[in-house]
């Protein structure tokens, strides 16, 4: 009843050129997109044969934002931000500093689903996607259709039924995003970009994959697992609205079972 009563319908009369279901979800991308078809497509199952020790660098991650924007752009809650520094990632097998550019999120419409990654088969309710494109390339624009473009940091979370007061400024605003093209400042959050990370990053998996959204272009992938949302957190994403008024969930491309 409390889901009822704190998310009401809101229609808007738009449409998008690719979205989650139906005739323009993600098992028409490829025929819709050509880049979509390619071979090297993500999420895929993460195994142990994709686990890593060590080696990734977080600069700046530590920094106090001046400023986040949180925009609903009908298909996710989109962060872009202004920092102190200039946040970014690099390691050796990176051969390059990649600058994040924004983040977003995955979810499903219950805690049985909504990652985009899974390991071992395992599911986990919400996906967080940290976007950093490389530093040689002068903006995101350049850097997408580079094979060596862009490399994202993906988050697992579990639940835990005790809030995760990292997330606050996050999943309190969103109450203000829930209509498509809805966004909102955050003036001197108290969220740190470190703190959207697990306290323990020595262990991740990495592979060579693609985004998970049209255009799907090369992206090279770093997945951790171990940070929490609470029910309640989790419950305020499922209240945003996508293009066409309905609830914004299960906004995530299925795992590509044939890729090893």
């Amino acid at each position: 009843m409390l889901f009822i009563l704190l998310c009401y319908p809101v229609f808007l009369a738009s449409a998008a050129e690719w979205s989650y279901s139906g005739l323009t979800g993600p098992s028409f991308w490829p025929k819709l997109f050509r880049q979509c078809r390619r071979g090297t497509q993500s999420p895929i199952d993460l195994t142990r044969r994709h686990l890593k020790l060590n080696g990734i660098n977080f600069v700046d991650y530590n920094l106090t934002l001046n400023s986040m924007i949180l925009k609903n752009d009908g298909k996710t809650v989109k962060v872009t931000f202004n920092s102190t520094g200039i946040p970014m990632i690099y390691d050796k097998k990176l051969k390059a500093e990649y600058l994040l550019h924004s983040f977003h999120f995955h979810w499903g419409k219950d805690d049985t689903l909504g990652s985009e990654h899974t390991v071992e088969q395992n599911v986990y309710p919400i996906e967080l996607h940290l976007v950093h494109y490389n530093s040689k390339y002068s903006d995101i624009t350049e850097a997408l259709p580079r094979k060596d473009g862009i490399a994202v940091v993906g988050v697992l979370f579990k639940l835990n039924k005790d809030s995760c007061d990292d997330l606050d400024d996050i999943t309190d605003s969103l109450e203000s995003v829930e209509n498509t093209g809805a966004k909102v400042v955050i003036t001197n959050p108290d969220l740190k970009l470190e703190d959207l990370l697990p306290s323990d990053t020595s262990v991740y998996f990495r592979y060579q994959g693609s985004l998970t959204t049209p255009m799907c272009t090369d992206a090279t992938w770093n997945v951790f697992i171990g940070k929490t949302i609470s029910p309640s957190q989790l419950e305020k994403f499922r209240c945003l609205r996508d293009v066409y008024g309905n609830f914004l969930v299960n906004n995530f491309r299925p795992v590509h079972l044939k890729r090893k």
